[in-house]
């Protein structure tokens, strides 16, 4: 399209050790958050760009560029590690600041020399070094979109070849998978997910296993109604507690007519082995049955915390199941680590206390059941 040329080397460089960089550091976040390739698009459209380039456009000596450039490759990059962890935070929080220092200085220099020179700032290379960064990070996005699929598909099949030894079956189950889901990577998961939990032995497993993930997502478009007598729908129960930390993953069917489903563990509090609370819900193919809050005590100074994270949790729980508040005795059995059971509306609410076998700690689970 004749937008690039040599003059756009540095700004090429720059930009493969920052932005590009960055993308290729976090792709596994792309199956964490569904959305993650639309906000990297919106991300390059920031006044972020406009900034970047203003801070480019305008170059230092030679030593100071060849100090500079590592240095910030290498402070992007540990930042990018350091926020996948929670007991990187502080770190991630020290770079976050030191890098925002840089730029500060950056755009100082930038203005400065934008004062001191208007005209060479206003050409046609200008709007050339403002469009590059934007084309380069655009075009990336299919790039890594495609990897980031690639990389699922690779995970998703080696964990197949746990659950089909059988070379052939494996190819056949690779082949029908591909046909049938395409770039659709979290149903491919759902239907790998049921193989690994299944004893597979011929084609009409793998078949099956297709069958009943179709018919899960027909049923999503339109839950059937569930009786509370009977329990819930599943479609609804994942949904209860209201927040994106314990919202459970897909209600599949662990083995026999056994369906369960669970949130990832929500760690909080101080410590490398933090306290934390899952949800769970488990129940038949029509309805759940149950619905479960578990919170392992760890670390015995984040505890109060803890408890008033499950006793929120619960009382959300409870509203959503039942459509009425907790009761006191219930709330103060959770906070005081007490055991206790009632019966409600043909449910049963119970909390339950169990210490470790190591003895340091120990959990505390609100359920309500049939």
């Amino acid at each position: 399209m004749g937008i690039w040329d040599a003059s756009q080397t540095k700004n090429t460089i720059l930009w493969f050790l920052t932005a590009a960089s960055i993308s290729l550091f976090r792709i596994n976040e792309a199956s964490e958050d569904e959305h993650y390739f639309r906000k990297a698009i919106a991300d390059n459209l920031k006044i972020i760009v406009a900034l970047e380039f203003f801070i480019t456009f305008y170059s230092f000596s030679l030593t100071v560029e060849l100090i500079l450039v590592p240095l910030m490759t290498f402070l992007v990059a540990l930042l990018a590690f350091s926020e996948r962890k929670e007991e990187h935070t502080q770190t991630a929080q020290l770079l976050n600041q030191l890098i925002e220092l840089i730029g500060g200085i950056l755009i100082l220099y930038a203005v400065s020399q934008f004062i001191l020179d208007k005209n060479d700032f206003l050409s046609t290379q200008t709007l050339r070094d403002f469009f590059i960064p934007i084309v380069l990070s655009l075009l990336l996005i299919p790039y890594l979109y495609f990897l980031y699929i690639f990389l699922e598909y690779e995970k998703i099949f080696l964990r197949l070849g746990f659950a089909i030894s059988e070379k052939k079956l494996l190819t056949y189950a690779k082949r029908t998978a591909l046909s049938k889901y395409h770039l659709n990577v979290q149903n491919m998961r759902r239907w790998a997910d049921s193989l690994n939990r299944k004893s597979v032995k011929n084609r009409k497993d793998i078949d099956e296993a297709h069958k009943e993930l179709k018919r899960s997502l027909k049923e999503a478009k339109n839950p059937p109604v569930v009786k509370l007598k009977d329990g819930w729908s599943p479609y609804s129960a994942r949904e209860f507690i209201n927040s994106s930390e314990l919202r459970t993953g897909h209600y599949s069917n662990i083995y026999d007519d056994v369906w369960h489903a669970s949130s990832p563990y929500f760690e909080f509090g101080p410590g490398v082995l933090a306290n934390n609370i899952a949800y769970y819900i488990e129940g038949n193919a029509k309805s759940v049955t149950s619905l479960k809050l578990n919170m392992n005590i760890n670390q015995q100074a984040g505890a109060r915390e803890a408890h008033l994270l499950l006793s929120e949790a619960a009382e959300v729980l409870h509203l959503n199941a039942l459509g009425t508040r907790l009761a006191k005795e219930i709330e103060k059995a959770i906070l005081q680590s007490k055991k206790i059971t009632r019966i409600k509306q043909s449910k049963k609410i119970t909390v339950s206390v169990d210490n470790f076998l190591s003895g340091n700690g120990y959990h505390v689970t609100f359920k309500i059941s049939n």
